[in-house]
């Protein structure tokens, strides 16, 4: 996401960096442009998109982890059955998406494996992967309610992720972007949308900072209503659950031990150790 030009310093204007950042933001909107054109190496996303109008669904993008995939669709079967569940492969070796297909054929569910992807960089290359989600299955399909997750994140009790959306149009783990914008936005790893919200928006998915994913859609409020996470917006680092700021949680990914609440019930390997009823994440 593009800083507002009022956000630059004027040490940023003396070095260009609104020009050399708008450039680099219009070449990345190109490539992303030309790459949610691409059909799908494997899998048909109208045939997807048609299952999941009117439904809740969950989407994961795979990533050269058939095993995080073999363990997190039976548990999510288990604790959330009522939910269409969704794997989009962004593993570039072949060896590794072929185990994930079989795993995602064997489970019965549907698997669709993105494009070649034109980014090495893993916040770019997941990104853009959703953006080619959100373009070609998502938006095309019009579910009811849907969630993105990370591969390795698993549901360790029963849950329904989005039971929250019944008093706002998003919910998820809320960051904010580097002062002086101060901005919030949602991790992409774990969070959860009304689709009538955000369908009429210019969505988009973008990395930023650490381990933060973005619904550029929902900076700001631009396009959701102001109501949506009334007492997160400006609350940095929090879990926000039905529109109540839970403990603060650090991330390892900055250095920090990993914090935890026990508001929510997802699991992820990767983060301090886990509770069955805790939902941790790194």
């Amino acid at each position: 996401m593009p800083k507002k030009l009022s956000d630059y310093t004027l040490a940023d204007w003396k070095r260009l960096r609104p020009l050399s950042q708008g450039l680099k933001t219009a070449r990345y909107n190109r490539i992303d442009r030309r790459y949610r054109q691409q059909p799908a190496k494997v899998g048909d996303p109208a045939a997807v998109a048609k299952m999941i109008t009117g439904r809740r669904a969950l989407f994961t993008v795979a990533y050269q982890d058939p095993q995080a995939i073999d363990l997190q669709i039976p548990l999510i079967r288990l604790f959330v059955p009522d939910a269409v569940y969704i794997v989009v492969d962004n593993s570039p070796d072949d060896d590794r998406a072929a185990e994930i297909e079989r795993i995602a054929k064997t489970h019965g569910v549907p698997y669709l494996r993105a494009p070649d992807n034109p980014w090495q960089k893993s916040s770019r290359s997941h990104g853009i992967v959703l953006n080619w989600t959100w373009h070609n299955i998502i938006r095309p399909g019009a579910p009811e309610l849907f969630g993105l997750l990370d591969h390795d994140l698993f549901p360790t009790a029963p849950d329904d992720p989005f039971a929250p959306l019944g008093t706002q149009d998003v919910y998820g783990y809320v960051r904010t972007t580097e002062p002086p914008s101060e901005r919030w936005f949602l991790w992409a790893g774990f969070t959860m949308m009304r689709f009538s919200a955000g369908a009429t928006c210019r969505s988009t998915l973008a990395r930023t900072g650490s381990s933060a994913w973005i619904p550029a859609a929902a900076t700001g409020v631009r396009c959701i209503a102001s109501s949506t996470l009334p007492s997160c917006s400006n609350h940095p680092r929090a879990s926000c659950r039905t529109g109540k700021v839970s403990p603060p949680m650090t991330d390892r990914f900055n250095g920090a031990a990993a914090g935890c609440t026990k508001s929510a019930r997802w699991a992820s390997p990767r983060s301090c150790a886990t509770s069955a009823g805790w939902w941790l994440t790194c």
